[in-house]
């Protein structure tokens, strides 16, 4: 049986994804860029032009169709979930300059 988004928070499941660790040293960044899902191509595109990697622009759809439930992330969060996450990944949260 899959677990609930609030097992999953109740359980600190949201933890195993903080990744700040692997890309800092003294707790800043120590990598020159860091591209954005949302906006994946361009950034992608930016690395590659920088490393004179051709690149034509395409990337898999590999799971695009995966989710059948399509519901903002938002709307999952309820009481004190969105806090919870942003103290955790403060640090990302406002590197990346999300609003959360």
């Amino acid at each position: 049986m899959k677990e609930s988004f609030k097992d999953f928070m109740k359980n600190g499941g949201y933890k195993k994804a903080y990744n700040f660790p692997i890309y800092s040293i003294e707790k800043q960044p120590a990598i020159g860029f860091i591209g954005h899902y949302e906006s994946m191509n361009p950034d992608l595109k930016t690395v590659c032009e920088n490393l004179s990697i051709p690149f034509d622009g395409w990337l898999p759809n590999a799971k695009g169709d995966y989710r059948i439930n399509r519901h903002h992330y938002r709307d999952y969060y309820h009481n004190n979930h969105a806090e919870m996450v942003r103290n955790y990944y403060e640090k990302e949260i406002d590197l990346l300059k999300y609003v959360f």
